[in-house]
């Protein structure tokens, strides 16, 4: 019995060893890799005015194709390449995933038909691809080996009108639909012969100068579901590891690529968090460079979802929801739901608890990223045609898209407030979800502040850390503290 209470004490030890390393290691991250130095020169920074979003026509007849369970990757990535190549030139091909995905594809398929009149039918993967390979140039062949061959394909397959495929699939496709292959990673000793960051430095230069510029993306090699929206759209895309397990190359590397970009962008994608240090770090240097982060790894067809309702007025409350009550001098308690800025948890765990029969009896403020209203309105008409009164919808971390407004550069904080200020309007919205990377940051007069959410705070939000606030954006660009959440 002692020996099973010594093993327990043990047990307890180790596990608050294992947490405590772990909570030093953030903060340790938070100091070796604050971001870069804010650059002293004027760089390319895409109007606030303008969508970073394309647009793209919507078919006659939307094609859904049925991908089986038990699909590879190679077969994943064929699928959504050959998706973005047709969606680029009429919006005609969708993918009914059954796994693997954030959302129920074939729920969103029979709501797209309801809400939009979307005329569809269904076909399997192979009748997919008998009738629409042919567009296709040629294949792109990436290595299992090396997955940075996968990033580096897929900008490579949007750029040369091709499919992206492993080599299991290559043979087949050029015997059966006679289509060329274009470029085989494994058979490039000028590619294999670099590691990740030599691949992606190498890409930087003769890739991304044919990207599309308004767009960036970050995106583990082995998650798929975006990527007919990175062809679609020609974005480049990129991965190396973040946070405290990035090597000093990596690190560098990452700065790079985000320094190439224009500064007022989104960065589309996520991560890896096996240290929860990855997001912290990456948020701060891409807030430093000027951009923000649009969370999504997993929802599949945003090539599809683009495209439709975007010349919509979306709007919260319905005309006969009864007027706000004046307010009493008393606390009023609502329920926050975080993580809206993240596509992959608006598209599934948020619409499950949305379906949780307490709603509709409390008040509920629900995070949304206003973006969607030209990334992807589905996602956003889907709550909003289904709200109560006592939902309300908010724009979730940090207005248009995830930064840290405590490390952004000179000039960038008053164009992403009007960038913001225009898609609040859009989503019929009025309150950000504020956050800073961490407790304490420093400000360019060279003073600290102490992290608190402050009483009040300009809309240009430049000298105060802001963390966990709500704040209520209005008309006249003013901003104040409504609530802490």
């Amino acid at each position: 019995m002692f020996a099973s209470l010594d093993r327990n004490h043990r047990a307890v030890r180790v596990a608050g060893g294992v947490l405590a390393a772990l909570m030093i290691s953030v903060v340790v991250a938070n100091v070796l890799w604050p971001g870069p130095t804010p650059p002293a020169v004027v760089e390319p920074r895409m109007p606030p005015s303008e969508s970073p979003f394309p647009t793209f026509p919507l078919g006659p007849v939307l094609h859904a194709a049925r991908i089986d369970a038990d699909a590879n990757l190679s077969l994943r990535l064929l699928m959504t390449s050959l998706q973005g190549l047709v969606n680029r030139v009429a919006v005609e091909l969708y993918l009914d995933v059954p796994a693997g995905v954030e959302g129920n594809t074939s729920q969103m398929l029979s709501y797209l038909e309801v809400r939009y009149n979307v005329t569809y039918d269904v076909i399997s993967a192979q009748a997919a691809i008998d009738a629409y390979v042919g567009r296709a140039a040629g294949v792109i062949v990436y290595d299992p080996s090396r997955p940075e061959s996968i990033d580096v394909g897929t900008v490579l397959a949007a750029q040369q009108d091709a499919v992206l495929a492993g080599p299991d699939l290559a043979g087949w496709l050029s015997s059966r639909y006679a289509l060329p292959v274009l470029f085989d990673y494994a058979q490039r000793r000028d590619w294999t012969s670099l590691d990740a960051v030599g691949a992606y430095d190498r890409a930087l230069r003769e890739l991304y100068p044919h990207a599309y510029p308004a767009l960036l993306a970050i995106l583990p090699p082995d998650r798929w579901a975006i990527r007919d929206y990175l062809v679609q759209t020609g974005t480049f895309v990129f991965y190396l590891t973040q946070g405290i397990l990035a090597s000093p190359m990596e690190a560098a590397a990452t700065m790079r690529i985000l320094a190439a970009a224009p500064r007022g962008i989104p960065i589309l994608g996520w991560f890896n968090s096996p240290t929860l240090t990855e997001e912290n770090s990456f948020v701060q240097m891409a807030s430093a460079a000027g951009k923000f982060v649009v969370g999504v790894q997993d929802v599949p067809n945003l090539s599809v979802l683009t495209a439709l309702g975007r010349n919509e007025t979306h709007r919260q409350v319905s005309p006969t929801a009864p007027p706000a009550p004046v307010l009493e001098d008393k606390t009023y308690v609502v329920l926050g739901i975080p993580d809206g800025d993240n596509l992959d948890f608006a598209a599934g765990r948020m619409w499950d608890l949305w379906s949780e029969p307490v709603r509709g009896t409390l008040p509920f403020a629900w995070s949304l990223n206003p973006l969607l209203v030209d990334l992807a309105p589905p996602l956003l008409d889907r709550y909003y045609d289904n709200a109560t009164t006592l939902d309300r919808f908010l724009a979730s971390p940090s207005g248009a898209g995830y930064l840290y407004p405590d490390y952004t550069g000179p000039g960038d904080l008053p164009p992403f407030v009007n960038f913001t200020k225009r898609y609040l309007d859009a989503a019929d919205m009025d309150v950000v979800w504020m956050l800073n990377g961490a407790r304490r940051s420093r400000r360019s007069s060279g003073r600290r502040t102490s992290g608190r959410p402050p009483t009040t705070c300009s809309a240009r939000l430049t000298r105060r850390s802001i963390q966990g606030a709500a704040v209520r954006i209005s008309s006249g660009l003013r901003s104040t503290r409504s609530a802490s959440i």
